[in-house]
């Protein structure tokens, strides 16, 4: 738990997300109340790891809210490069990009990413707006509430692929 004071304000605020399902329970936690300061969260922390336990749930969330934070790019191989100034690299996200296209829905607009869309000109904007989608979720932090989709779409349209 070599978290720095920092990084734990960060967690908190994350860990309090309504969209975080792997808050801690307060029979694992020795917290009374629901965890609403850092201290609670170190608290918690303590608690849970010195538990013998094999509940997945709580392995999750210890694994997500008391350790030092690492990017998710850290957990996969084979990662595309993500520099949006380098178009040398076209060829290998090409077949990328050529999938990514067919996730448009028939009559609407939208793509798999709500956050990233082709205007389907099929030339380096394409490439650059797939590589920013690909380098935000690569940026996402253990404790991110998205994370775990962050890894699970990076697998998807992030690494190199061969058609």
């Amino acid at each position: 738990m070599g978290v720095s004071g920092g990084e734990w304000g960060k967690i908190l605020e994350s860990y309090k997300n309504e969209k975080n399902v792997w808050k801690f329970k307060k029979e694992h936690s020795g917290v009374s109340e629901n965890i609403q300061s850092e201290s609670d969260l170190k608290t918690a922390c303590k608690a849970v790891v010195k538990l013998e336990s094999s509940i997945e749930e709580l392995y999750k969330s210890a694994t997500k809210w008391c350790v030092v934070p690492r990017k998710a790019e850290e957990f996969i191989s084979g990662l595309l490069g993500v520099d949006t100034t380098n178009t040398n690299d076209t060829n290998a996200w090409q077949h990328n990009i050529d999938e990514y296209k067919k996730t448009k829905k028939n009559g609407d607009s939208k793509y798999e990413w709500s956050d990233v869309s082709f205007q389907n000109d099929g030339g380096t904007e394409d490439l650059k707006k797939l590589k920013e989608g690909c380098k935000t979720r690569r940026d996402k932090l253990t404790y991110d509430v998205e994370f775990d989709s962050a890894i699970s779409e990076i697998s998807k349209w992030c690494l190199e692929k061969k058609p």
